[in-house]
């Protein structure tokens, strides 16, 4: 499958190590679009643009070449964000988070681009465990919908688990996302936590895990919010795919 990604990037020297660790999971028949951030600018969407091929990426001096070449035409905020709907998915290294979500015109980008994110641990190259959290709405089964489109071929020895948070629906509607989940794995784990136990309980299951990925659809606020929080205080790698 090939996708078109955008990689966010909060300094030009830094883009040769984490477009590398992007290719953990990406190959060259995907589409890059590197997104530099810029303190000032002349428009309101706060990134210089470029449309990478793959020949530019694999230059050593990267970063030399990228100041020289040339960039995507200057666009408005409601421009590119109107854009990003045609986007497969929106990358941000972790370590970066914390950096843009502190600027409010990034948070609120990060908060309401219209594409699926991938909060990814730079020191991660595999998933040993994905987490797939469901609460019976249509937007968590799309997001492991979209997961499972995009990365299907990454998890093919990570162990599944489904978490449920429990509510009437969630509890009507999970035999259907059982049966969506074994077209791609045969065998995977089921947790159940009532709303109130719930972000306990998955922070729990991550800490069992050395390698994990949560899929998470809606309440795109609180999940980013949780995660960040919680993988600050760990010290193996763990990433997020939020929808």
């Amino acid at each position: 499958m090939n996708r078109k990604v955008l990689l966010l990037v909060k300094d030009i020297e830094d883009a040769s190590a984490q477009i590398d660790a992007l290719l953990h999971f990406f190959t060259v028949d995907d589409k890059l679009i590197l997104a530099v951030y810029q303190e000032d600018t002349e428009t309101d969407w706060p990134f210089k643009m470029h449309d990478l091929g793959w020949p530019l990426l694999k230059e050593v001096n990267l970063s030399k070449k990228l100041l020289s070449s040339a960039s995507l035409k200057k666009r408005s905020k409601a421009k590119w964000m109107e854009s990003s709907t045609f986007l497969d998915l929106t990358v941000i290294h972790r370590s970066l988070f914390h950096n843009f979500a502190e600027q409010s015109a990034i948070a609120e980008i990060l908060e309401t681009i219209h594409c699926p994110i991938f909060l990814m641990d730079e020191h991660q190259t595999r998933f040993d465990e994905i987490f797939f959290s469901y609460n019976g709405t249509g937007s968590s089964f799309d997001s492991i919908k979209h997961f499972t489109y995009l990365f299907h071929p990454h998890f093919k020895n990570s162990l599944l688990n489904l978490v449920v948070k429990v509510s009437d629906k969630a509890l009507n509607l999970e035999n259907c996302v059982y049966d969506y989940l074994r077209l791609h794995k045969r065998h995977f784990a089921i947790s159940r936590f009532f709303e109130e136990d719930y972000d306990q309980g998955i922070e729990s299951l991550l800490d069992t895990s050395s390698s994990p990925l949560v899929v998470c659809g809606g309440e795109r606020h609180h999940h980013i919010n949780q995660f960040t929080h919680y993988s600050d205080h760990r010290t193996q790698p763990s990433s997020m795919f939020l929808l």
